[in-house]
């Protein structure tokens, strides 16, 4: 109890959230952390303020990423609004997403993918690595997007990759 005192906030707000104790804030826990301090966000901003607070870029919020957010006080909401920039891309990731999820199941599956991959190719996105064949190069690149290995590509990851791919500028 006496030691409590010197425990940062930006601690006690980790532990409180991380409730399966993990050393990490999932994604379930950071929206409802930002439920609970009345921060709602739409799916598309969560999924743009997860790129940026996921610096390491492994789906997960260390207590490190988390402290750099926390102790910018008030202003750490307003680094999770989008700019308008953003938002326009992010409303066009948005359609083009749900362009390609044809079952409306929030995820492009393996065979929604091949006409998402077909398109990222012409559109310079991707580009098809020689020694490999059409259908290595599709996979490797399915492979590369789905960063949890669930056979498909969620609105999140597809939000990061587009993140590794500068379309949202290094500003996140």
């Amino acid at each position: 109890m006496f030691g409590e005192q010197n425990v940062p906030m930006s601690r006690k707000m980790f532990d409180k959230h991380d409730t399966d104790k993990s050393g990490c804030i999932s994604t379930e826990e950071l929206r409802a952390l930002c439920h609970e301090l009345g921060h709602h966000l739409s799916d598309e901003e969560f999924a743009l303020a997860l790129v940026k607070l996921d610096t390491s870029g492994d789906h997960k919020i260390s207590y490190d990423e988390f402290k750099v957010w926390w102790s910018d006080g008030e202003r750490r909401w307003q680094q999770l609004e989008p700019s308008e920039e953003e938002m326009a891309k992010l409303q066009q990731a948005v359609a083009y997403f749900d362009y390609f999820d044809k079952d409306k199941s929030g995820q492009i599956d393996e065979t929604e993918f091949r006409e998402l991959y077909g398109n990222l190719v012409e559109h310079g996105m991707l580009n098809p690595m020689p020694e490999q064949t059409a259908s290595q190069n599709m996979r490797s690149s399915l492979i590369a997007m789905d960063k949890t290995g669930s056979g498909g590509i969620t609105f999140n990851e597809y939000v990061d990759w587009l993140q590794t791919r500068g379309v949202f500028g290094s500003s996140l």
